[in-house]
């Protein structure tokens, strides 16, 4: 895949005036000593350890104490190592002992090293562990929470790692006493890199089925991206009904891609129906690599109770009840951040020309005030995103100074 060291990068993918994390939203690699070096405990004594999380956008987002102060941190199977926001390694008092530049999926970015640090997370204590400081604090306007870091696998890799999205609990389980459920599909799992991949087929028209080599992360919130080899090799964008041009910005710079509803994905005995995949057409980065073929993310697996056993090498997948919801993007055109020390103020950073929003009279720099007569400080930034997904009429009340209107937006899938 990458040689040498990556950092923790965001592609913010455009769609008619909208940011849609998809797909590699973090992907880390760390210096593969640092991974071998960290080292784990179970602290009540039992194999098992359970935390409550929360679901961001198809993110897990998981507590994580340092010295002594909690953060939220991503938890992310893309990511080779642990990465720690440059603010809140100060607010706990770490320190970097120097810097190291790597690639990310659109470019390179500096970040510094913090070697010997101490984590836990639910009842795993993890020690001798290097961190990699980053700003990230960016994030949270457009998550509408705040991130304190991303836990990678330097610390995932070595537990099997339960992910239940419904029930929003995440269980840790020391790998020689897990017993997995009779009922789960098991799919085998090869690991490169510190990251892991399994064998899936794409129909991207429903004529044929292309046999691709995905990663499995959850630092991703999208559901498929296809490199830019695979996609140039199939001749994939002749092959979509409809498609958006977007423009993906991540570490180093921004590169091209096609976003598009393809047939369906297969992987074990699952087909997941209709997804929307992004078809990566830049030349720089990670999605540019041809060493593997795409990525699977948490839009696909918010679908399932996932367990990702990457000391034995297999991942087990039991459906639930979301399993076929329908995958849908932002149909609106606005682009949403989260404003305010609360991040409760949801503002149009961005209105796309031509979109339902821009001919509604909404503009860059207005303020979702209400939707539908419930405030938008209260639905929160995860909620407003969802309606603006689903196809409907929405009265919006929107701020622009000191002027308060009223809005109608009608939505309809725009793919």
């Amino acid at each position: 895949m990458l040689t040498e060291v990556t950092f923790a990068t965001i592609n913010l993918v455009r769609l008619p005036g909208t940011i849609i994390f998809v797909l590699t939203l973090f992907l880390f690699f760390c210096l593969s000593s640092a991974a071998q070096s960290t080292k784990l405990r179970f602290s009540s004594g039992s194999p098992i350890a359970s935390t409550p999380i929360k679901i961001a956008d198809n993110l897990v987002i998981v507590e994580v104490a340092v010295n002594g102060r909690t953060g939220n941190f991503i938890f992310d199977t893309g990511a080779e190592g642990t990465v720690i926001n440059t603010s809140f390694a100060t607010q706990v008092g770490l320190k970097s002992e120097g810097t190291t530049v790597g690639t990310g999926s659109a470019g390179s970015a500096t970040a510094g090293i913090i070697r010997s640090t101490s984590l836990r997370i639910a009842g795993v204590e993890a020690t001798d562990v290097t961190v990699y400081s980053l700003a990230i604090d960016p994030f949270a306007a457009a998550l509408g929470i705040k991130i304190d870091g991303v836990l990678g696998n330097d610390i995932i890799g070595q537990l099997v790692v339960e992910i239940d999205y419904a029930a929003a609990v995440l269980t840790l389980y020391d790998p020689p006493g897990y017993r997995p459920s009779k009922d789960a599909d098991v799919v085998p799992m090869t690991i490169e890199d510190n990251q892991p991949f399994i064998a899936a087929a794409v129909s991207i028209s429903g004529k044929r089925s292309l046999p691709a080599k995905l990663e499995i992360d959850t630092g991703s919130t999208g559901s498929l991206l296809l490199n830019s080899p695979f996609v140039r090799r199939h001749r994939l964008l002749t092959s979509l009904r409809r498609s958006i041009g977007t423009r993906t910005g991540g570490v180093g710079g921004t590169g091209t891609s096609t976003v598009g509803r393809i047939a369906g994905i297969r992987f074990g005995r699952t087909d997941v129906a209709e997804p929307i995949a992004q078809l990566y057409t830049g030349t720089k980065g990670d999605n540019a690599s041809g060493e593997y073929d795409g990525i699977l993310g948490g839009a696909i697996f918010r679908r399932f109770k996932m367990t990702v056993d990457m000391p034995g090498r297999r991942l087990f997948l039991e459906p639930n009840a979301h399993l076929t919801d329908p995958f849908e993007t932002d149909m609106s055109g606005i682009d949403l951040v989260a404003d305010g020390g609360a991040l409760n103020i949801i503002t149009a950073d961005e209105v796309k020309p031509a979109s339902v929003a821009a001919k509604a009279g909404i503009r860059g720099g207005d303020v979702i005030r209400s939707i539908n007569g419930r405030p938008a400080s209260v639905l929160g930034m995860q909620e407003v995103r969802r309606l603006f997904r689903t196809a409907g009429a929405y009265k919006v009340e929107i701020a622009r100074g000191r002027r308060v209107f009223p809005v109608r937006l009608v939505l309809k899938r725009i793919l």
